[in-house]
């Protein structure tokens, strides 16, 4: 499975010199390779998500960002989703590369086909998601015995 590249909002307003993002993932499996769609059950798996902040305001942004999995499951099966802990923004500088492995434990997954996303959030000070939210949606995978 390869990297793909998602979408990302950022407010309304601000030119990509001000601020700019943007947001890929990937699905992993335990060793930090990429599987194939149809993967061993029993296999742990990470979602892989990189997001850059550009323009004067990225190093101004305070606050935290939330990388969360989803997995939907292909027909009666119950979708799922798990998160990392909570990214605290740092002062990297403009197009700062952050990057956070999603871990999913194989007892999580209930059924044999889902499909994939990342989705990415941005938390304020508050504690409230603010204005910069992102997803990725990747392939389906399967599970064999």
């Amino acid at each position: 499975m390869a990297v793909k590249t998602g979408k990302i909002s950022v407010p309304k307003g601000l030119t990509a010199a001000l601020l700019a993002a943007t947001v890929e993932a990937e699905v992993l499996d335990n060793d930090g390779n990429q599987p194939e769609e149809v993967i061993k059950a029993g296999t742990d798996l990470r979602v892989r998500v990189r997001w850059t902040l550009s323009g004067v305001l990225a190093t101004m942004i305070g606050g935290s960002f939330r990388a969360e999995a989803r997995f939907d499951g292909v027909g009666a099966i119950p979708d799922f989703s798990t998160a990392a802990p909570d990214q605290p923004t740092q002062p990297l500088p403009a197009g700062g590369v952050h990057v956070v492995d999603v871990l999913v434990p194989a007892a999580a997954f209930a059924g044999d086909a889902y499909n994939v996303s990342a989705v990415l959030t941005y938390i304020d000070g508050l504690g409230v998601a603010g204005p910069i939210k992102g997803i990725v949606d990747l392939d389906q995978i399967a599970l064999s015995p």
